[in-house]
């Protein structure tokens, strides 16, 4: 195995099995990030900003869910018109805060959150399956693709090195198989 590099190699702590399987695979899964409470809140005021927005989204009727109430986004990520910098959003980042001093021996970090993933309730509640020949999950009879076209990089075409930034996401909601738009490759 190739040793982790990059600029912030030193700075993980190799103690904890996340990270371990941080430098080994290039992704990882930190549980229980934020709690359960936090969770609730943090969902309930990321649905305050959309209803928010004054487009007819409510939190409670599905049928607001369409992509005609919500703001513009690329690839399901909902970044325009500030939608980063909202209370909800900023509460989220500031969530995660503790999760990642434990995995950086408690440095003083730099983070963002630049918006939110969303995936309307029409859409997680599409059953979907995974063939058991090719693990391909499929939709309506129709197979998701296994690498999407367009490929969240984050700086990393132009570094050399790996582990010049990481990205982190946090869920506020069960994931499911209708969640197939992160690809770890």
């Amino acid at each position: 195995m190739v040793p982790a590099r990059g600029r912030l190699v030193d700075y993980l702590d190799d103690s904890l099995p996340e990270v371990k399987y941080l430098k080994q695979y290039g992704w990882c899964v930190v549980k229980n990030a934020v709690s359960y409470e936090e969770v609730q809140e943090l969902n309930s005021g990321i649905w305050d900003e959309f209803e928010a927005l004054g487009t007819g989204v409510d939190r409670n009727d599905p049928s607001t869910h369409g992509t005609n109430n919500f703001p513009m986004s690329s690839h399901g990520l909902v970044q325009h018109a500030g939608f980063g910098l909202t209370p909800g959003v900023c509460k989220a980042r500031l969530a995660t805060e503790a999760a990642w001093k434990r995995l950086f021996k408690g440095s003083e970090l730099i983070s963002s959150f630049d918006g939110v993933s969303f995936c309307s309730t029409a859409y997680s509640d599409r059953q979907a399956h995974v063939t058991k020949s090719t693990g391909i999950p499929v939709f309506a009879n129709k197979a998701v693709p296994t690498v999407a076209s367009w490929l969240h990089t984050d700086q990393q075409n132009a570094k050399t090195e790996a582990f010049h930034c990481i990205q982190g996401a946090l869920a506020l909601t069960q994931l499911g198989m209708a969640e197939v738009s992160t690809q770890l490759i």
